[in-house]
């Protein structure tokens, strides 16, 4: 349920893009994906918390990136702010902050990812010692950059809802925050997540091509099977998530 920003939403431009009547329905179509982007992110917590065989870290990292969804579809759902309002503001920082957090999230799936399947790491225990270094990144380091545009003004509304905008504040902070605060994280992770994902994968084929050239008694190949079915399946239920980040926000962050 990762909620798809569009591109021109963070632009400071919008306006020269979009008449009123466009904006309009620009608002109403994003409300409405919101509002079925939160009931998908509802029933993925809901599953999560009901099924305790979901309740490993794993899975609780999807559930907390159903969270972030909903924080952002919060936002979406507050609707055009003017600038210089309370409401526009917690929205222009609701929307930088929770996005962010959703596209760190995505940095910590491929990187357990990573750890299981090539560095062979099935350490429940461990895995679990690393949730709170794993949390302070991607609740904590976002907080950072959602305040930093404070620093000169540049919280306002850009089009059809709030965000950081040049039109209001410093010129120049609004487009360095775009970069700082936004695309920059977003280009990291997505770099980062293609790293992950093409080592596990050259893993994963060499153990294909390795396990074809060995001679094994029936008990061993069934347990290579039973070894090989586990890894699969984990990068199986994992993988789309950090995959979603870098198909969707390539092209939203290509402008």
């Amino acid at each position: 349920t990762t909620h798809l920003t569009p591109p021109h939403a963070y632009h400071h431009t919008a306006p020269a893009y979009f008449n009123d009547s466009e904006e309009r329905s620009l608002l109403r179509d994003a409300c409405l994906c919101s509002t079925l982007s939160l009931m998908g992110s509802i029933f993925v917590l809901a599953s999560w918390y009901k099924f305790r065989s979901l309740q490993v870290f794993a899975f609780r990292l999807i559930a907390y990136l159903a969270l972030a969804d909903i924080g952002t579809d919060t936002a979406y759902l507050m609707g055009d702010q003017a600038t210089g309002t309370t409401k526009c503001t917690v929205q222009g920082v609701m929307r930088i902050y929770f996005n962010l957090v959703a596209i760190f999230l995505t940095t910590v799936i491929a990187n357990l990812m990573y750890q299981v399947i090539v560095e062979r790491n099935f350490d429940i225990a461990n895995q679990q010692a690393q949730r709170p270094t794993y949390m302070l990144y991607a609740w904590g380091l976002p907080v950072l950059f959602a305040l930093l545009p404070f620093s000169t003004n540049n919280y306002g509304n850009n089009g059809a809802w709030c965000s950081i905008t040049s039109s209001s504040g410093s010129w120049w902070g609004g487009v360095l925050w775009h970069v700082v605060c936004l695309y920059g994280p977003c280009w990291a992770a997505i770099a980062y997540n293609i790293t992950m994902y093409l080592r596990v994968h050259q893993f994963v084929r060499g153990l294909q091509i390795a396990s074809m050239g060995l001679e094994l008694t029936e008990t061993q190949q069934r347990e290579m099977l039973r070894q090989q079915a586990t890894r699969y399946q984990f990068v199986e239920r994992l993988q789309l998530y950090p995959l979603v980040l870098v198909v969707s926000w390539t092209w939203a962050t290509s402008e």
